[in-house]
């Protein structure tokens, strides 16, 4: 089978994960050739079915529209085009307003003024908020599905709890780096307790749904395969501390 790809080759290739492959497919979007092992594989005119779905997606279409869209034959190219024209030009704006802080920059500067550090810094911002959007709408694309990202767009906290939940992590994360550094033992009290609050911070964004669960999984395992990779936010030494504490604590409550 040197003309298809296997599942993982397709998703490493077309940018998503394999989880998103299944899941168009048990959607009735894409199909696979089956191997007589059950392997999937994936020919010239599913690579390209995938790429249509990706395309209808890229422009704000849901997958339900999309399945609705295939049904009736496909999409017509000048509609098509202007859903394309419709999600660029929303992009367009959001890039307008940077470059127009850009611009009255460079104006000043060609003015023979100097731009304050809070100036400067509010471009930095704005330029790399911009990137980071993208950035990270990529990233998340990979590994959750659309009703995935629908559920959690409906619960999403304001931004007076999002500060709170942040601070929390924080918090959390100092205790976990402190009793690392002091050679606490992970299956110790306080690691426990850090522990659990862990994994009541997990639930809470998962609301104990176990794709949901799987598909976080799927995005931090596979975090060196991100187009952009943040500045870690934990030494490896406390990582393996906490990863320590947390398999404790599912092995004792697993028997509970």
């Amino acid at each position: 089978m040197s003309d298809v790809l296997s599942i993982g080759e397709l998703a490493r290739q077309a940018g998503v994960s394999v989880r998103t492959l299944r899941f168009y497919e048990q959607k009735g979007l894409l199909t696979s050739i089956r191997s007589a092992g059950g392997q999937r594989f994936y020919g010239a005119a599913q690579v390209q079915r995938l790429q249509e779905i990706l395309l209808l997606k890229s422009v704000g279409l849901s997958l339900e529209d999309i399945a609705a869209l295939f049904a009736r034959g496909g999409v017509e190219a000048g509609r098509f085009l202007d859903m394309q024209m419709g999600a660029l030009a929303e992009q367009k704006q959001r890039i307008d307003v940077v470059l127009g802080q850009l611009q009255a920059a460079r104006t000043a500067i060609s003015a023979g003024q100097s731009l304050d550090i809070s100036s400067l810094c509010e471009l930095i911002k704005s330029t790399g908020r911009l990137k980071m959007e993208q950035d990270w709408k990529d990233i998340v694309g990979r590994y959750y599905t659309e009703e995935q990202l629908k559920e959690l767009a409906k619960r999403a906290p304001g931004p007076r709890e999002q500060a709170d939940i942040a601070a929390g992590w924080r918090n959390l994360k100092l205790r976990m780096a402190k009793l690392a550094d002091a050679g606490a033992d992970p299956e110790g009290p306080e690691a426990q307790q850090g522990a659990r609050e862990w994994t009541e911070r997990i639930h809470a964004f998962t609301q104990g749904d176990p794709a949901l669960m799987r598909s976080l999984q799927d995005m931090m395992a596979d975090r060196a395969n991100w187009p952009i990779q943040p500045e870690p936010e934990m030494p490896q030494q406390v990582t393996d501390f906490v990863q320590k504490a947390l398999a404790a604590y599912k092995a004792r409550n697993s028997k509970a």
